[in-house]
């Protein structure tokens, strides 16, 4: 279904004629009556009944108003957010940890993260150290909070902290 062809259904319902429709919208009448003709064919259902040079609203031409105007409006806010992101307006950080640091250190930085840039979008990535760095590596992660000992391979890598690991258990296992 074109988004046009919606856009010149809701004109001719808005002026009540094709002849004001097609002045509106910058089209010939015959452009626009033939649009309206493949919009009815895509849909399988007639949306007027001519009443002399007035056109009237069948039953399902009634029906796609809402809907139209819905996915129209909604095609206009997917372009707005488009622009936003190409004239980058917020960011998106693909941020992946080991499961500890998800579960206690995360709520604490991106709290802090939201609060410098309310407009920042984060996404969050959980797995083992090795699944991480690889994509890392593949730039799948902008950033990646792993445990591991030693030097981790990559040139990128900057240590944060020491890592405490702990045993709760039997002293036996």
């Amino acid at each position: 279904m074109h988004l046009e062809r919606l856009e010149q259904f809701l004109s001719v319902v808005d002026a009540g004629t094709v002849t004001e429709a097609a002045r509106r919208v910058h089209l010939t009448q015959p452009a626009l009556s033939r649009n309206l003709k493949l919009l009815e064919e895509e849909l399988g259902a007639s949306l007027f009944e001519r009443r002399g040079r007035r056109l009237e609203l069948t039953a399902a031409g009634r029906a796609l108003v809402p809907g139209a105007r819905a996915l129209l409006e909604r095609s206009r806010a997917l372009e707005r957010e488009m622009h936003e992101v190409a004239e980058r307006r917020y960011f998106d950080l693909r941020l992946g940890t080991v499961d500890s640091v998800a579960t206690y250190l995360s709520p604490q930085v991106t709290a802090r993260l939201r609060a410098a840039w309310p407009e920042l979008r984060i996404k969050f990535h959980t797995g083992r150290t090795a699944e991480l760095m690889t994509r890392l590596e593949r730039r799948e992660l902008d950033l990646a909070i792993v445990a591991w000992k030693g030097t981790p391979p990559g040139e990128r890598v900057t240590r944060a902290g020491p890592y405490l690991r702990r045993y709760r258990g039997r002293a036996d296992r």
